[in-house]
């Protein structure tokens, strides 16, 4: 008989066992206080621009996060408004702002730079960038930030002994600065919080010269809160003197027309044109003959991109014969720098005429039996059709003559019999009756 043998538990096992087990859950329970901690210490994003300038206005995102947010924006910046998770941020100043967000245990900062806005600036012009010696003309400066004070305002080169002067000449001839006329002093432009203001400039003595304006202003500094940057003088190009006059021709599209036409009338000039004053019309003035019959008027004359050619149309009304005069109203043209057109070829007259015309047409061997056929109208407008006489095909208008016969012509035929079709459109788009001559006989 065999015995088995109970495997005893000895009491150092026993503790190593429970000691293990101890350490086990220790484990389990610091792995659990670092997930707690993590959880509970989290980071909120917030999205929107590293970098802004003064007086500025931008959005800011907290990213990621569905719940509410509390926001506060410290430095030179102020909370707008805000909804939920986006804030409203206005940046008043030169410097650092600071963006912070909050909920739900979640956190985040953002810095943005509010950075400074240097002396940038643009021109323009309240009629034109040319003039002439007649010229008195508005310029207005406009700055990218608002200036601390209102900078003088000089014509380039009439400051007596002044050695600093730049010449801006766009042709690089380096020559000295075009002066002449009178620029007034700069004031403010109302409700442009120190950004925009405006100076006048009157062309005096320019005789018959023209050239290049040029100016400066002086002192020139930015707001503090926009940096406060600084410059002793600014240098940019006033306006062109221009005293040569434009030249021009008027021409029109058609030199005969009937009632119901219409004719374009087209001005070209040598150089950019507008209507003189500057906000009235460029006209031309049309008369009817007493034979004419129509209803005299006036047409104003536009232009597209091309400020060189202006055109415009007249609606004939002549239900008549006579003529219609037309007429460039020559004061009404102007160059770019008020220049009047002393050189303008702006008259044309164009022939009314309502009479249809009434053409003849003879044909036949030329010599008789030499089967040469000769064609012989009545004028080299007429449009002709020759046809085998059993042809059934007949024409309805001038589109059933096209490349077809016309004007006078010889060419050789067979024998046979054969009949032509034939009309005249004269100058002015009158269309006679469609006519037939036929019994024409080639002998074989």
């Amino acid at each position: 008989m065999i015995k088995l043998r109970q495997k005893e538990v000895r009491p150092k096992l026993l503790a190593k066992l429970l000691l293990g087990i101890v350490l086990l859950g220790a484990v389990f329970t610091a792995c659990k206080d670092d997930v707690q901690k993590n959880t509970i210490d989290q980071v909120l994003y917030i999205d929107g621009p590293a970098s802004v300038n003064p007086a500025s206005t931008h959005d800011f995102v907290a990213g990621d996060y569905a719940g509410d947010v509390v926001w506060n924006v410290t430095g030179n910046a102020s909370l707008s408004s805000s909804d939920g998770t986006t804030a409203q941020v206005v940046f008043e100043g030169v410097g650092e702002a600071t963006i912070s967000a909050s909920g739900n245990g979640f956190t985040g900062t953002r810095v943005v730079n509010v950075l400074e806005v240097g002396i940038g600036y643009s021109t323009a012009f309240m009629i034109s960038p040319t003039i002439n010696e007649d010229g008195v003309d508005e310029i207005t400066v406009t700055f990218d930030a608002p200036l601390a004070s209102i900078p003088e305002l000089v014509l380039n080169g009439t400051v007596a002994g002044d050695t600093s002067v730049i010449d801006l000449n766009p042709d690089g001839s380096g020559n000295a600065p075009y002066v002449t006329g009178a620029l007034t002093t700069f004031t403010e432009v109302a409700g442009s919080n120190m950004t925009k203001f405006s100076a006048t400039y009157t062309a005096t003595g320019a005789s018959e010269t023209s050239g290049q304006l040029e100016g400066y202003m002086n002192n020139v500094e930015v707001d503090a809160s926009y940096g406060g940057a600084t410059s002793a003088r600014e240098y940019f190009l006033l306006h062109s003197i221009d005293n040569t006059a434009p030249i021009g021709s008027m021409a029109v599209s058609a030199t005969a027309a009937k009632d119901g036409a219409s004719i374009e009338v087209t001005l070209t000039m040598n150089e950019a044109s507008r209507p003189n004053p500057h906000d009235g019309d460029m006209v031309v003035d049309y008369t009817y003959s007493a034979g004419a019959s129509g209803t005299n008027g006036q047409v104003v004359l536009t232009s597209g991109d091309d400020p060189t050619v202006w055109t415009g149309t007249i609606a004939v009304d002549g239900t008549g014969n006579g003529s219609l005069s037309i007429v460039m109203d020559q004061s009404t043209v102007v160059d770019m720098a008020g220049n009047s057109a002393t050189e303008l070829d702006g008259t044309a007259t164009v022939t009314i005429d309502n009479t249809a015309p009434n053409p003849t047409l003879t044909a036949g061997e030329d010599p008789v039996g030499s089967k040469l056929m000769k064609v012989n109208p009545s004028s080299e407008e007429v449009i002709w059709i020759f046809l085998p006489d059993n042809s059934q095909f007949v024409p309805e208008g001038p589109a059933d003559f096209d490349g077809e016969g016309k004007g006078t012509s010889k060419f050789v035929v067979a024998a046979g019999a054969y009949k032509i079709y034939y009309m005249e459109v004269d100058a002015a788009g009158n269309e006679s009756t469609i006519k037939l001559l036929d019994g024409i006989t080639v002998a074989d």
